[in-house]
């Protein structure tokens, strides 16, 4: 092989590389109209979901879908909820355990006598950055996980403690979010890419070294949350890259033990 040929080969592979889409910031909201599966409510003010989505801004993010899910199946373990749907758009985002009538502030997603969480299914991965409350009553504590198994997570079955031992991370534990600026919390410091994230009123059932915060009286509204997807190169780009890479070096080699010299041709 000459010099010439591993150059192209070497430029194609560039080429490959350079093409591939950088990251790129997204953030999520959620419409009445992009919810699915309307329960009876009770007459409370509100709509119940079984699940809600969103395309994303801008229209290039993955699409979203959240479900709601509690501890309150027989033995503590987790099943499905209602995803409660506030306000106008956007959506201010609650959980309804079927142990709750939906009676403020219960319909928020909360941690009184059990544990409520959304779980976040996104189209693709995703590096959640942030997330936004707009609703809070007494404290504001989160949890917030993220699943590295493999397939899609079951939680249906499982106990919240079961959750470290069947791929998911714990992401952090945030303090007083509805106090902050904004009513949002910066998140994910160890930088977690996933598609799917559970986030949830403070939860010290999922960290057996939880900081020990009270754990009865976090009522909160999720807004929104935002993040980015940032691409990691394909294997075979990469073995592309380095194969013409070192048939270059090789063939400048060769050539300057031919010549007498180096350089290319």
């Amino acid at each position: 092989m000459n010099s010439k040929t591993v150059l192209g080969s070497l430029v194609v592979a560039c080429s490959l590389l350079a093409s591939m889409p950088a990251s790129a910031a997204y953030s999520w909201t959620f419409s009445r109209s992009d919810c699915a599966g309307k329960v009876a409510n009770s007459g409370v003010k509100s709509d119940w979901f079984t699940s809600c989505s969103s395309t994303g801004t801008p229209s290039s993010a993955p699409d979203a879908t959240v479900t709601a899910w509690a501890n309150t199946a027989t033995g503590s373990k987790i099943e499905s909820g209602y995803v409660g749907a506030y306000s106008d758009d956007p959506l201010h985002l609650g959980v309804v355990n079927k142990k709750e009538d939906g009676s403020q502030p219960n319909h928020a997603m909360d941690n009184n006598g059990y544990y409520d969480s959304l779980l976040m299914s996104f189209g693709g991965a995703v590096k959640l950055t942030s997330l936004e409350l707009n609703y809070a009553n007494t404290d504001s504590d989160l949890t917030v996980l993220a699943y590295y198994g493999s397939g899609a997570p079951v939680l249906a079955g499982k106990s919240y403690a079961d959750l470290l031992s069947s791929g998911w991370k714990l992401v952090g534990h945030y303090a007083d979010v509805y106090s902050n600026a904004n009513h949002a919390a910066t998140i994910n410091a160890s930088n977690y890419i996933s598609s799917y994230w559970l986030i949830g009123a403070y939860n010290p059932l999922v960290d057996p070294s939880n900081p020990g915060w009270s754990a009865t009286n976090d009522y909160v509204k999720l807004r929104s949350v935002t993040g980015d997807t940032t691409r990691v190169p394909e294997p075979s780009s990469l073995l592309m890259f380095g194969l013409a890479f070192a048939g270059l070096v090789y063939a400048r080699k060769r050539r300057g033990s031919d010549a007498g010299g180096t350089g290319f041709a």
